[in-house]
């Protein structure tokens, strides 16, 4: 969702991650899908995305692992 967010809206990954406040290479790891952000900072790029990357777009969905069983 970040991606699609960021490729949508024009923004360079430096220039959202100074926004939110963070390094942008760790910004690059959350667009890649290697790391996932601290609640603080799910909160920070849902509000600076104005909603379109909420929060809960980071925690993984339980039924997927089930499904995949």
């Amino acid at each position: 969702m970040l991606k699609d967010f960021l490729n949508s809206s024009g923004l360079s990954q430096r220039a959202f991650a100074e926004q939110v406040g963070i390094d942008p290479s760790y910004l690059s790891l959350l667009v890649s899908g290697q790391k996932r952000p601290s609640l603080k900072l799910a909160v920070s790029i849902e509000k600076a995305t104005g909603g379109k990357v909420p929060c809960v777009s980071w925690v993984p969905d339980p039924t997927a692992a089930e499904d995949a069983a």
